[in-house]
């Protein structure tokens, strides 16, 4: 009975290692993915604080390049420590702050929400936003042959209701 018990041990490690290996490569991969986004955020937030600088007083624009510098140390410790490390990090922090972790989970999942939001709103045409709902598409008056509030072009607003004859209760 041993042997029969090692043999399967022997087998279901052949079947899980190479598995195993491909999670493992994957998530390389997008641990690389995620650095290099965090590289493009830190890019970005220095370009802004650049353009804003004219604009802010001199220690907000410090601040602003302070922040992206921490954003990009946080991308090269991600870089540099292997799967098993951030994991192992993640878990120490999860016992040490488990309302921290839970806060910061939730945080990034609004955030990972809106990034996927704004990036599928960018493969909509023109005219429509988020969720494509009518209260949040741009207004078209070429698309309706009218104008702006929706009153035909060369219409009343009134509705065939004279605006010079004020009825009672209404401004004259």
């Amino acid at each position: 009975m041993s042997s029969t018990g090692e043999t399967i041990k022997e087998q279901a490690a052949h079947v899980i290692e190479p598995a195993t290996d491909k999670v493992r490569h994957l998530a390389e991969e997008q641990k690389t993915a995620g650095a290099d986004r965090l590289d493009a955020v830190a890019r970005a937030v220095h370009d802004a604080a650049d353009r804003l600088e004219p604009e802010l007083p001199r220690q907000a624009s410090g601040y602003i390049h302070e922040a992206a510098g921490g954003i990009e140390r946080a991308s090269a410790a991600i870089r540099e420590r292997s799967i098993d490390d951030l994991l192992q990090i993640a878990t120490n922090f999860a016992r040490r702050q488990p309302v921290a972790f839970l806060a910061g989970a939730v945080l990034t999942g609004f955030a990972l929400t809106r990034f996927l939001k704004s990036s599928a709103s960018t493969d909509r045409g023109p005219g429509e936003q988020s969720g494509g709902r009518e209260s949040e598409r741009v207004y078209d008056p070429g698309a309706t042959g009218g104008t702006a509030y929706g009153i035909p072009q060369g219409g009343s607003s009134t509705g065939g209701v004279n605006p010079g004859m004020a009825g009672p209760g209404m401004p004259k």
